[in-house]
């Protein structure tokens, strides 16, 4: 039985990752990027944490006061 793990090649460090459109013969866009995978971790965890907060908002920005009465107290 062969020792795969010794032959094999580590996992690459960057992230890589190109785009490009096209639109008529006037318009066109290219984006490449270039991440580490700690970039990407970080990425994914400020997504997330962005997602969750709009969530509270609203869910808070749904809820009714509730009603008191006039003279102020609870």
């Amino acid at each position: 039985m062969k020792n795969d793990t010794a032959t094999s090649r580590p996992a690459p460090d960057r992230q890589r990752a190109k785009l490009q459109l096209r639109a008529g013969k006037r318009v066109s866009l290219t984006m490449r990027v270039n991440v580490s995978s700690r970039g990407l971790l970080s990425v994914g965890v400020l997504v997330s944490s962005i997602l969750l907060s709009t969530a509270v908002l609203v869910r808070a920005a749904n809820v009714r006061p509730t009603e008191r009465p006039e003279d102020g107290r609870n």
